[in-house]
């Protein structure tokens, strides 16, 4: 075998049981990064299990994911029309991840979220950690929550 074949097999394991992310899908990176910001302790963050679904949106999922975000009649009219042309191909992704973290008293405590995606291009290419549910939250919606509860 080859130096450098048994150079790259020896760091192999390195990088993809370090957790450095470098095969993950983006909506996994951004749904850990979105669950590490609502830790006390977001360096002790350890995933245990992740598993990954999709589904494909039909015509009435889709007018309901519509009119739950959208405000504007006029948006959700030109949306549903794109959705009927074939231009717009809407998948929800959902991502189950069950982690350990550390309390405020550090004893590591196992915590589960549920994190989704919907994008109209049938991509998870797109998500990030403003745009990802946790929950059933964005990150924006639960910060707002956290300041209501403060006063």
């Amino acid at each position: 075998m080859k130096r450098t074949t048994i150079a790259f097999l020896s760091i192999l394991p390195l990088l993809v049981g370090g957790g450095c992310g470098l095969f993950e899908a983006k909506i996994v990176t951004a749904c850990e990064n979105v669950i590490k910001k609502r830790l006390r302790s977001p360096s002790g963050y350890r995933r245990v299990d992740i598993t990954r679904s999709e589904k494909a949106l039909d015509r009435a999922d889709y007018y309901n994911y519509l009119y739950a975000r959208e405000s504007s009649s006029p948006l959700r009219d030109k949306l549903n029309k794109q959705f009927e042309r074939g231009e717009v191909k809407p998948v929800t992704y959902t991502v189950h991840i069950t982690y350990d973290a550390p309390n405020a008293f550090n004893a590591p405590i196992r915590g589960a979220s549920v994190c989704e995606y919907t994008s109209e291009q049938g991509s998870d290419g797109g998500a990030t950690d403003a745009n990802v549910e946790v929950d059933g939250k964005t990150q924006l919606q639960w910060l707002t929550d956290q300041l209501a509860k403060v006063q």
